[in-house]
Formats: structure tokens, sequence, C-alpha cells
């Protein structure tokens, strides 16, 4: 889970920088919430182990949920109900499979070369940028090199996976039928997902293990 941790808070530095929504004077606060982040997820260390939902043989956990929760914290608009993000975690899940099962996963060579692509745009950045992005690192105790070239390339592989598995969709014409509207493509996959998750509760291929939860 720490790898899983890092890279969403990378993550979100550099699509703050391609956005071109990152300035040096927001930098002090984010750096602050990022902490606060880091408090939370010590915290939820403590949290005892229980699973909420198995995904094949896949269980996603209550410790996994938490985790989640606090890294949405680095949001502009932060999600931060359970319900919401666990569904988000399924999905996601259930996304990778289906891209494995359509043979378009992306290789862990695609996401070294992607990891690759962002230090070198984080290298252009200003001192402060780079800075902040390398207290991230520090956070977790890692160096540089061990982020970029062990952690950081098998999530970025996952980002571009699913990328990838979108891009097959609009090919087969499952979401955005409208090639003029971004808008319609992004309700289509809301869709797609929500279809693609009450398919595998009906399946069995997800199984909720907490009665308390509701999808």
């Amino acid at each position: 889970m720490k790898k899983k941790n890092l890279f969403i808070f990378s993550l979100s530095v550099v699509s703050s920088l391609t956005l071109g929504a990152f300035y040096s004077s927001a930098l002090d606060p984010f750096t602050n919430l990022i902490q606060k982040v880091e408090s939370q997820l010590e915290s939820n260390k403590q949290l005892q182990n229980k699973v909420l939902v198995e995904i094949g043989d896949t269980k996603v956990t209550n410790v996994e949920l938490a985790n989640l929760k606090a890294n949405k914290l680095v949001e502009a608009n932060p999600v931060i109900d359970e319900s919401t993000l666990l569904k988000e975690i399924v999905v996601d899940k259930l996304f990778l499979e289906l891209a494995d099962d359509e043979g378009v996963t992306a290789t862990f060579e695609d996401g070294k070369k992607e990891a690759e692509r962002m230090r070198a745009l984080l290298a252009t950045q200003s001192k402060e940028v780079q800075d902040t992005q390398k207290n991230f690192i520090e956070l977790r105790g890692l160096t540089e090199e061990e982020y970029w070239n062990e952690y950081a390339p098998s999530e970025y592989q996952e980002q571009l996976t699913l990328q990838n598995l979108g891009q097959l969709l609009i090919k087969q014409g499952k979401i955005g039928a409208d090639k003029d509207s971004n808008t319609n493509l992004g309700q289509d996959l809301i869709k797609f997902k929500e279809q693609l998750l009450t398919d595998a509760l009906s399946k069995g291929d997800v199984k909720i293990v907490d009665n308390s939860i509701t999808f």
C-alpha cells in the first residue's frame, strides 16, 4: 500500500503541472495538506484489517478504503463518502480485469517510459515545485531513484492500462457514440462502469462481505 499512497500524491502534482494549475504561492498550503494526509495514513496503520468486498481472489479491505479516503484530501473537491469511494475501488479493479481480458494491458516498460516522461516534465518546473515533489518521496523513506525506477512505473502502467481500455471501448462503440461531445463520453463511461459493476454483482464475481455495505 505504500506504493499506491505515494503514487497518488505524485500523480496529483504532475497532473496539476500539466494543467498549469500549480503556482509557487500554492505550494506551502499544499505541502501542509500532504503532511495532514501522511498523518492520517500513519493513523490508518492502527486499523484492524477487515475484508469488505471480494473480487475473485482479490480482497478489498477497510484499510485500503481508509487510505483512499485520506489520499482524496489532496483533491480540490474531495469525495469522502465511503460507499462512493469503495465503489470506485471495486470498479477500478474490474476495469483492470476487463483490460486484461481484452488484451490491452500496458507493459511495465510502458509504465517506465511514462515515468521517465513525467520525471523530465518535473525537471522543467521551478525549484519550489521540484522540492515539493522530493518532500513527498522523502516522507515515505524512499530515494528518488527508488521511487522513479521501482514504484512509479507499475502505477503508471496501471494508469495507461485504464486509458487503453477507454480507447478500446470508444473504438468498439460502447462509449462515446457522439464523438463531438466530451460530456456524453463522460456520461457513457459512468454508465458503462455502473453496468460493469451490476453485472459482476449478479454473476457473483463481486461479493459483498460486510453486510453494512450497499452499492
